[in-house]
């Protein structure tokens, strides 16, 4: 490992206090995993922020925080964790490593952080459709609203809105591509019990070297035909000078949010598009559907979480049938980021050999699905603290455009793919805190289950903090 990766964690392990504005702190977590198949059962190594992958059984993880608040607006955070997983390829790797400036409304990060987990961590997508906390923090720029800013003072009509920038891995089939991400929001706040929230996110993968398509274009130019979603340059490609240079994908939102005497209900949609035909809804009814409520009383059932599933749809609109959602012919990695989906994880990876013809990558195997998530959370007896997951997917693979309304079927079990994938899976997870005190311990336990398999797998996750 880098010199400068050892003196960037150390540094943050002194506990001493300066004065009363900085605060540090620092934890320690292990995670030991066992299994009756020689992979992990589906939701022990997914939405795990990148730590895990199927094989793991063990991770240990070490984290800082230094945080320095002044004029009672201001903060300025500095963050990093280290890790070491038995199965990943770098045994030790950077979690995280940022700074993280917040002022009133305001919120710039640079570096590499995990998203909020939302939903109480419930979510098969958490965020977004396209943003789940299924890969590795990315490392890159954000600017963010820390609040909604409101147009007026009866605070009734207001916007948020996120820009951000990212560099994606070397080692992938474009080496060092980037992703650009932006979202703008509008809130409408009538009174202090109804909450509605609509609008757009937007991402675009650009840049790079490619082995087959040589270097993509980076230029400030480029960088605006990006964010404007515009035709490429001469440099670019001639299949992107005629649509879009990059690969974009994006969703519309809806979140209608309603709070009662005892608990809150909020309702959420996601679309989502890569093209012309997605954006005008022409693929409807695919996309992210789900409630979410959530009780006030800490009882038996605390919150709970419906999410649907569906992308079989895809627009199938000429001259290009099927969308093939987080796959593109020029970065043939797909829409991931080490090999980890960046967005809805039902979505998963495979390998084919030779294909796309000359792209021996890991690629998104199955993006045709239908699935059904819900997730319950609460306390046993009001002391002990419990999640709950059970999900239905049907894996339907997924389509190759080969040429004018013509088209390449995979299925999710195909004998071409490295991976064979169930047409119908039902996952379970159930996780359960047995200590709260000096330290934190939680047991967990979860299932796959099939026509053609059955997997079980359990565990235990110790979190200590230490200064």
């Amino acid at each position: 490992m880098k010199k400068h990766h050892l003196i960037y964690i150390l540094f943050f392990t002194f506990s001493f206090q300066v004065n009363a504005q900085w605060t540090f702190s620092g934890n320690l977590e292990t995670k030991g995993i066992v299994t009756s198949d020689e992979e992990s059962p589906f939701w022990l190594y997914t939405n795990q922020k990148g730590r895990l992958d199927k094989g793991t059984n063990f991770l240990g993880l070490f984290g800082s925080t230094a945080d320095y608040s002044w004029k009672k607006q201001n903060n300025i955070s500095f963050g990093g964790s280290i890790a070491y997983s038995d199965r990943n390829s770098d045994e030790f790797f950077i979690d995280e490593a940022y700074a993280l400036f917040q002022h009133n409304w305001l919120e710039i990060l640079v570096g590499k952080k995990h998203n909020q987990v939302l939903y109480d961590g419930m979510s098969v997508s958490n965020e977004n459709i396209l943003w789940s906390l299924n890969a590795p923090a990315l490392p890159g720029i954000r600017i963010k609203t820390l609040k909604p800013i409101f147009f007026n003072e009866n605070e009734i009509f207001g916007f948020e809105a996120l820009w951000s920038d990212y560099l994606l891995e070397k080692d992938r089939f474009v080496s060092k591509a980037r992703l650009h991400r932006k979202s703008l929001h509008f809130i409408y706040k009538p009174n202090q019990t109804w909450r509605l929230k609509f609008g757009i996110q937007h991402f675009a993968q650009w840049g790079g070297n490619s082995p087959v398509h040589g270097e993509q274009p980076t230029g400030f130019k480029d960088y605006i035909r990006i964010i404007s979603g515009r035709g490429g340059g001469e440099n670019a490609s001639l299949g992107e000078q005629i649509n879009s240079l990059g690969n974009h994908l994006g969703s519309y939102e809806l979140y209608i949010d309603k709070k009662f005497k005892n608990f809150k209900v909020q309702f959420i949609y996601n679309s989502i598009f890569e093209d012309g035909s997605g954006s005008r809804l022409a693929n409807f009814p695919d996309g992210r559907y789900g409630v979410f409520l959530d009780f006030d009383n800490k009882g038996w059932i605390n919150s709970f979480l419906y999410e649907f599933y569906y992308s079989k749809n895809q627009s199938q609109t000429r001259p290009h049938l099927w969308d093939d959602y987080f796959n593109n012919y020029i970065y043939a990695s797909g829409y991931t980021y080490k090999n980890q989906v960046i967005g809805l994880p039902f979505f998963t990876t495979n390998y084919y050999e030779n294909y796309p013809r000359n792209s021996n990558t890991t690629r998104i195997g199955n993006n045709l699905i239908t699935a059904h998530h819900f997730g319950i959370s609460g306390f046993v007896f009001k002391q002990r603290p419990y999640k709950f997951l059970l999900s239905f997917r049907n894996n339907h693979g997924h389509n190759v455009n080969t040429g004018v309304a013509d088209y390449e079927y995979f299925s999710s079990n195909d004998p071409r793919g490295e991976i064979k994938l169930s047409r119908n899976v039902i996952s379970t997870y159930f996780e359960i805190n047995l200590i709260d005190s000096f330290l934190k311990l939680d047991a967990f336990i979860g299932a796959d289950y099939s026509k053609s398999d059955k997997n079980l797998g359990g565990g235990v996750n110790l979190k200590k903090d230490i200064f």
